[in-house]
């Protein structure tokens, strides 16, 4: 199942978190530091809907917890493949 296409609306715990504590959102650097890619690819993983992220005015940020998501079913996704 594929992420919403359209970033999803930051709730007011995401904007609290923008910058505070260890449920802080990521910044597009930190998430391809975290996958070891570039920045273009999570553009590129957001703008697909594969990634799921919340835009907070022309930012990107992506929870930790649906980085972890997707890692996960990433990780599915190879298991399969072999």
């Amino acid at each position: 199942m594929l992420a919403p296409r359209i970033p999803t609306i930051p709730t007011i715990s995401d904007l609290h978190a923008l910058h505070v504590g260890p449920g802080a959102l990521l910044t597009v650097t930190e998430v391809a530091q975290r996958l070891r890619v570039c920045n273009q690819t999570v553009y590129r993983l957001c703008q697909r809907g594969v990634l799921v992220h919340v835009r907070i005015i022309d930012s990107i940020r992506v929870r930790p917890r649906d980085l972890a998501a997707y890692i996960a079913a990433q990780s599915g996704v190879q298991k399969r493949r072999r």
